[in-house]
């Protein structure tokens, strides 16, 4: 949940550049705090910078977002891997 939180909120920053607070706990169905405490884990990581009411990336967290991006593709083909080897007969 988490984790495709973070992906969510790192997605939307990809394409827009910046996020508030509300909209992101309305399109998630989470709490305005919930969204606060991704928001300061995700700009602690470098991902992101933190503002009043949201965030905005700079170039410099670009380059971290990139590398997030690649890693949940990554992540995901893999479990798609194991599901398929497993259902196989």
């Amino acid at each position: 949940m988490k984790f495709e939180r973070h992906h969510r909120i790192l997605k939307e920053l990809s394409i827009s550049g910046v996020v508030k607070v509300s909209n992101l706990a309305k399109s998630l169905k989470v709490t305005k705090e919930t969204i606060r405490s991704d928001l300061n884990e995700l700009a602690g990581q470098g991902y992101l910078t933190r503002c009043h009411g949201g965030a905005f990336i700079t170039l410099d967290s670009l380059d971290n977002v990139a590398k997030n991006e690649i890693a949940y593709v990554l992540e995901k083909y893999e479990s798609a891997q194991k599901i398929k080897k497993v259902s196989l007969p």
